[in-house]
């Protein structure tokens, strides 16, 4: 039972996908997922709505999800080593608070 959970490092696993599991772990304020084989994101992980830190980088990402956009409390992003496309790099060099702005604004503008 990891209910109360509040770190959790997969970092370097070269995983290529996540368990569904890891969406009920909602006490989460840090999860690094960097070094993996990720192309994209489970909307599960929508439900950490408490994380703080979120490292997502050297995987293969080209996009991120507009949801991520809904993580309010997120103050640090590491999206490093990513073929991203969208958002674009000029955004992503801007920080996480102008990437997080840039996604709720890409779903506000699809009516998401």
């Amino acid at each position: 039972n990891l209910t109360t959970l509040t770190w959790l490092n997969l970092g370097g696993n070269q995983l290529t996908a996540l368990p569904q599991s890891l969406g009920d772990l909602t006490t989460l304020t840090g999860l690094d997922l960097g070094g993996n084989q990720l192309t994209a994101l489970p909307q599960f992980l929508g439900n950490l709505t408490t994380l703080t830190g979120l490292d997502l980088s050297d995987n293969e990402l080209t996009a991120l999800p507009q949801w991520l956009g809904n993580l309010t409390t997120l103050t640090w992003l590491n999206l490093g080593g990513n073929p991203l496309a969208s958002p674009p790099p000029q955004i992503v060099a801007n920080g996480t608070q102008a990437v997080l702005a840039f996604l709720r604004e890409t779903s506000e503008a699809a009516g998401a």
